[in-house]
């Protein structure tokens, strides 16, 4: 395909997206849900055979992770390998809210299937500055699957595939 070449002006930019992409992702987004803001709640500790985000918007509590406790706060991610044995506990005084999704048939070069992290790699990241770019996609998820209006599905879907660059943007800033 051609690209007619435009001249910039204060008015009209134009940002061309290069031809290499990084990554070939295919992958499900099982489901999406949110965790309310509700004081001193424990979950049973459980694993998936699927990858599972949890994403901290707001309060304190602690994530325990294959053995592994947590403290968890506003801005962190937790990233559960397929496999990974975990639960979520919330603070009386600051209760936790969170969204989390869960991504079946993600395969990516060197890792094993469901895997976003190597196993010894730690499980949680503080995604600092990029905390509103990662609770806007999520809330898109979240939205998309409530509200079932059409192409809701895909529009989750890309969504959650933004979520995953973002991640993988975060890491190579470590």
């Amino acid at each position: 395909m051609e690209v007619l070449k435009r001249c910039d002006s204060e008015e009209r930019r134009h940002y061309l997206l290069g031809t290499n992409y990084s990554f070939k992702l295919k992958y499900k987004l099982v489901y999406s849900g949110t965790l309310s803001k509700c004081r001193g709640w424990r979950e049973e500790s459980h694993e998936h055979n699927f990858l599972e985000l949890l994403f901290i918007t707001d309060g304190e509590g602690r994530v325990t992770v294959s053995g592994k406790d947590f403290s968890a706060r506003r801005g962190d991610l937790f990233i559960y390998n397929a496999g990974a044995t975990h639960y979520e506990e919330s603070s009386l005084k600051f209760p936790l809210a969170a969204y989390f999704i869960g991504i079946d048939n993600l395969e990516i070069t060197n890792l094993p299937k469901n895997h976003l992290l190597p196993s010894e790699a730690e499980c949680c990241l503080n995604v600092g500055d990029m905390f509103e770019d990662f609770n806007q996609y999520f809330s898109i998820i979240i939205k998309e699957s409530c509200e079932k209006k059409q192409f809701y599905t895909e529009l989750a879907q890309n969504a959650s595939k933004a979520i995953l660059m973002l991640i993988f943007r975060l890491m190579n800033k470590m």
